[in-house]
């Protein structure tokens, strides 16, 4: 009842008494998102905006911990809170791991790795991936390789 109302730190603890680690550990992330979130946004290389981001990492990192391939949601979260603190290349990766793979081409794509976009691309043909996505990365990669004379 306290994890559904977004009582995170009191959800841990409860969990944590009741012997239940994993559900601890998923309230713990939460928290951890929670707090973070929280934090003020300041200007890039501040103090403050470094300690936001220092927290979502730390909130990424709880939230891979949790994550299985069963339950691809932590991978996600993970994702988000990686994209948050602006660690895209970590936040691509696990959202490859959760299966959420036009979010990772996107990150690829954003950090000019179109090799990695474009493989996925490739190698999840099977997948729901939207159409404008694959299409857009597609003509980013054509033109970033053209550009610099790479046409293979």
């Amino acid at each position: 009842m306290l994890f559904e109302r977004k009582q995170y730190s009191q959800a841990r603890s409860c969990f944590e008494r009741a012997s239940c680690q994993r559900e601890s550990a998923i309230a713990y992330a939460y928290a951890l998102r929670e707090d973070a979130s929280r934090l003020p946004l300041d200007k890039p290389d501040s103090s403050a905006e470094v300690a936001r981001q220092n927290a979502f990492v730390q909130a990424a990192e709880a939230f891979l911990s949790c994550s299985s391939e069963h339950d691809l949601v932590y991978f996600r979260r993970s994702g988000e809170c990686f994209e948050a603190a602006g660690r895209y290349l970590q936040a691509a990766k696990a959202y490859y791991q959760g299966k959420n793979y036009a979010e990772s081409i996107l990150l690829y794509r954003r950090l000019g790795k179109f090799d990695e976009a474009i493989e996925i691309i490739l190698e999840k043909k099977d997948k729901p991936v939207p159409q404008d996505v694959v299409d857009d990365t597609k003509n980013a990669a054509r033109l970033f390789y053209f550009s610099r004379a790479e046409s293979e």
